[in-house]
């Protein structure tokens, strides 16, 4: 192309162009454009941490909730939202789900510390957010149970975006799992063994990288002081003149090379006389240099070899633009010196780095309290046998089962461990009033439908419908499935109340969120409206 006599000028325009023009589309293809604030004003506002609003008013701006209370004034241009008669509830949260992960990893392969959950997730099952919506549930936790001791939990917020945006944490709590291989008393025992050593290895691992950092910054001492003491040499020996044979090295105004090639630093025949007139020029000294031994004009004789000359030193002999007789200098000092008389100080030794193990670069993690671990009990045995163990490791902990819990409420209390209570199937009358004995006993309490199968995280309210009826209060069951729940999985600053800046999760239903007949009229997650129903 040739425009005013310039060619291609034109085309890195258009081509910048296209670049500016193609960023703008997908952003806003991505974002879209700024949505309007949402009011959501004259419901029942249950805002999870036990408070209850009479017509309060709810505003969502974004992706995050601008303000809530009563009577507040309506953004210009906001999109009202009657809520009257309805109540309004924070996004539900299930702590322990199977939704988005995939079927080739339940249940199968090993478990590794070192793996993380979200790898294994299925972004693209539209059925799995289908099934959370329904249930009016916007957050979830996905551990892994396939083993013993198994990777980080995933918490995801149901909301179909990319993976990075959706993933709120990918470094949740290890999975400890008891009861996979049986409740026989041997194979518990040999379960709490097996962790033990675990963990105990782990220290000793960090103990070692300790004592390491700790000889390294030792020998980072001792190296500045030998380099600072520099090169000590024998008494009568200058320090900065180089050996005259040696590479680099030559007599002062001598050029670079072995013994100052072609120059006058180059070693010379023993008593030959480099002052002379007649060897004053260049060409003189290198043909003397080269023929020297074969005339007869006052050079040195040339040493013979043969019968009689069985003495000589060959090795004396050195090839440099002809043959000369460059003797090794001899050591001056005499004998080598003793330490502490010049002798230079021996380099210090670096110690030895252990090696990196990415089992127990993880577990870590869990004995300097920056990871949880999330332990699934099967017998009050177990909880007996965790406690035990944190006398031992200092981990941070939360619990997760049924059986057992109520029986060990009093050391769960004393110890401080909150629990997520798993309903079991068959409803009785202890697994119903399961949860107020807990919470009764000092226990923090959040509940969870287990994961039982991808689809039993639609009735996550219906499992606290279930505390209800044994005895828990109202707004207790709600937090132990939103902001106690937020606790466990490490995003309450985030999720799990409606306050200013949290997340914009809401839900709204036709009535109480405990009775049978309510139905889950409008979901909102991150702001966006996934769910509508009139």
């Amino acid at each position: 192309m040739k425009m005013n006599g310039r060619p291609g000028r034109l085309l890195p325009l258009l081509l910048s162009a296209a670049v500016v023009l193609g960023s703008s589309v997908t952003a806003s293809a991505q974002f879209g454009p700024p949505r309007p604030p949402v009011v959501i004003r004259g419901g029942t506002i249950h805002v999870g941490n036990g408070d209850v609003l009479k017509d309060g008013t709810l505003i969502l701006r974004g992706r995050e909730i601008e303000a809530v209370g009563n009577g507040l004034p309506i953004p210009d241009g906001a999109v009202v939202v009657e809520a009257a008669g309805k109540h309004v509830y924070p996004g539900l949260i299930d702590c322990e789900s199977t939704l988005l992960l995939d079927e080739a990893s339940r249940g199968q392969g090993e478990g590794n510390p070192a793996n993380a959950v979200a790898d294994s997730l299925d972004w693209f099952d539209r059925h799995a957010f289908a099934q959370a919506w329904a249930g009016g549930v916007t957050t979830v936790g996905v551990p892994s149970r396939r083993s013993l001791l198994d990777g980080s939990r995933a918490v995801v917020k149901m909301r179909r975006a990319r993976a990075d945006d959706a993933l709120l944490r990918n470094d949740g709590d290890f999975a400890l799992t008891f009861g996979l291989n049986g409740s026989r008393p041997s194979m518990v025992l040999r379960d709490w063994k097996t962790v033990r050593e675990q963990f105990d290895a782990t220290r000793k691992y960090v103990e070692a990288w300790d004592e390491y950092a700790e000889k390294i910054e030792e020998y980072k001492k001792a190296l500045e002081k030998w380099g600072k003491d520099g090169d000590k040499r024998p008494p009568g020996e200058k320090k900065d003149e180089a050996a005259p044979n040696a590479p680099g090295g030559g007599a002062p105004g001598g050029p670079p090379g072995e013994g100052g090639r072609r120059g006058e630093g180059r070693r010379r025949p023993p008593g030959r006389n480099h002052d002379d007139h007649h060897h004053d020029t260049p060409f003189m000294r290198w043909l003397l240099d080269t023929l020297g031994w074969m005339c007869d004009c006052g050079l040195p004789e040339r040493p013979r070899i043969g019968p009689g000359h069985e003495d000589h030193d060959h090795g004396k002999l050195t090839l440099v633009d002809g043959v000369s007789y460059a003797e090794e200098p001899p050591k001056p000092g005499g004998e080598p010196a003793k330490e502490g008389e010049g002798a230079k100080a021996e380099e210090p030794k670096k110690p030895a780095r252990p090696a990196k193990e990415a089992l127990r670069e993880a577990l870590r993690l869990a004995l300097a309290g920056k990871r949880g671990v999330n332990v699934y009990v099967s017998s009050a045995a177990d909880i007996e046998n965790l406690v035990e163990l944190l006398g031992t490791f200092p981990l941070r902990v939360t619990v997760t089962g049924a059986a057992g819990l109520v029986e060990q409420a009093s050391a769960l209390a004393a110890a401080r461990l909150p629990v997520v209570l798993v309903q079991p199937h068959d409803l009785g009358d202890d697994a119903v009033a399961a949860a107020a004995e807990l919470d009764a006993a000092g226990v923090r309490v959040a509940l969870t439908t287990a994961g039982r199968s991808p689809g039993a995280t639609r009735w996550l309210s219906l499992s606290a419908a279930a505390a209800v009826a044994g005895g828990l209060d109202r707004e207790k069951a709600l937090a132990a499935i939103t902001s106690r729940a937020a606790e466990v999985l490490g995003v309450a600053d985030r999720v799990g109340t409606l306050a200013a800046g949290k997340n914009a999760d809401v839900l709204i239903t036709s009535g109480d969120l405990f009775a049978t007949t309510t139905v889950v009229e409008r979901l909102y997650v991150d702001g966006q409206n996934v769910l509508e129903r009139r």
